[in-house]
Parts: C-alpha cells; sequence; structure tokens
C-alpha cells in the first residue's frame, strides 16, 4: 500500500476524474441539445480522457474498503457557455494546483507509480 497521503490523493483523484467524466457527458448531451456539434465532440473526447484518468489511478489503489474522499466538483451550470467555462475552470484548477501537489507528495513519498499517474 501507498503512504496514507499519498493514497488518500490517489483514492480522491479518482473520484474527481469520475465526477469529470459523467459531469462532461452532461455538458455534451446539452451541446447537442443546443446544436453545437463541434463542443459536442470536445465534451465527448474529454469524457473519454477523464474516465481513462480514473481508471489509471484505480489501478494503482492498494487501500481496501470504505474511504472518504475529497475532490472538486462543479456544479450549477445552466448552458454550453457556461459548461466550457467550467471546464476550463476545473481542467486549469488540476494542472496548475492539484496535481503538482499531488506530484510532490508522491515524490516526497518516493510513490513513483502514483507520481507517474498524477502526471
Amino acid at each position: 500500500m501507498a503512504k496514507e497521503m499519498t493514497e488518500t490523493n490517489l483514492r480522491s483523484v479518482y473520484a474527481e476524474e469520475g465526477q469529470a467524466h459523467m459531469r462532461y457527458l452532461i455538458y455534451s448531451e446539452r451541446a447537442e441539445k443546443n446544436k453545437f456539434p463541434n463542443v459536442v465532440r470536445l465534451f465527448q473526447a474529454t469524457s473519454f480522457a477523464e474516465k481513462f484518468h480514473a481508471g489509471n489511478h484505480y489501478r494503482i489503489i492498494k487501500s481496501r474498503g470504505e474511504a472518504v474522499t475529497i475532490s472538486g466538483a462543479i456544479f450549477g451550470t445552466t448552458n454550453t457557455y457556461e459548461d466550457l467555462q467550467a471546464g476550463i475552470d476545473g481542467e486549469t484548477f488540476e494542472v496548475n494546483e492539484m496535481y503538482p501537489t499531488y506530484i510532490a507528495v508522491a515524490n516526497l513519498q518516493d510513490e513513483k507509480a502514483a507520481a507517474n499517474s498524477f502526471e
């Protein structure tokens, strides 16, 4: 099992990416309803990427049983323009704040598989 802080980060980022996967599917449905075909494709591709990321994290989680996760979720968007901004804001947070912190912790704890997954 990974050291506890890294393992907690893995579980949380798994939850975060899983929520993002579903959120982007919902956004793609709204974009399709509003006849934005290129935005539909963008959200579908991003949703697939988030599902892939979540799977990578899940495969290296070693803990068993129930666990509390902390994940950022964006709620309350009502149209495709807001969905696009929410996607930009969420991805920017991940790139600039969340993942660099998780990578630093994993590296500090010499958890190479976790650091690779976060990258």
